[in-house]
């Protein structure tokens, strides 16, 4: 999720700006598709957070599951171990 990463990159930088280039970037992308989230997504985000927060889920986290099951997406880029136990392939 684009506010996740965001986020991170300012937490873990603490620059503004660079963390500004990071996420203009992502949103001028043309590879990279931006999902929204609406009611139903919200939704099942919410009961999916419920069923597996004990594996150290977010609710960000479940919010990004949802999505890529919904498009039927593998991958992701995280550095969060947890989505391996989900079953998808994480990079790096």
């Amino acid at each position: 999720m684009i506010d996740e990463a965001v986020t991170t990159i300012f937490a873990r930088t603490g620059s503004l700006d660079l963390t500004k280039r990071f996420g203009q970037a992502i949103i001028e992308s043309k590879t990279i598709e931006r999902l929204s989230v609406n009611e139903e997504t919200f939704i099942q985000s919410w009961e999916f957070f419920k069923r597996m927060g004990s594996v150290g889920l977010s609710f960000t986290d479940s919010t990004s599951a949802v999505l890529m099951k919904k498009k039927e997406t593998n991958t992701i880029f995280t550095f969060d171990e947890h989505f391996k136990r989900l079953g998808f392939n994480t990079v790096p």
